[in-house]
């Protein structure tokens, strides 16, 4: 009668467990890691500097992103976050 049992069980739930399983797709993105995609971890490594750890020496040794950087941030303010207030996007 136990055995009975252990295999109702095991029927009803056999189903839905392969219901769960998906397929994993494997891609190469160490590209992505080389731009800086988990630059976050920086923030937390405290074998970093401050300043590092901050973001402030992204820019610092390199004049002219800061520079585009500044150009665009300041193209953003004039004319798209007029628009964005006026619609009510916060």
């Amino acid at each position: 009668m136990l055995g009975g049992l252990f295999a109702g069980v095991v029927a009803l739930v056999a189903p839905s467990a392969e219901a769960g399983v998906t397929n994993v797709d494997l891609f190469d993105d160490r590209s992505a890691k080389q731009k800086g995609f988990d630059i976050i971890y920086e923030a937390r490594d405290l074998d970093l500097p401050q300043s590092k750890r901050d973001g402030i020496d992204q820019f610092r040794g390199d004049i002219a992103a800061t520079k585009t950087r500044l150009a665009e941030s300041s193209r953003r303010i004039n004319q798209e976050l007029g628009e964005m207030v006026d619609k009510e996007y916060w």
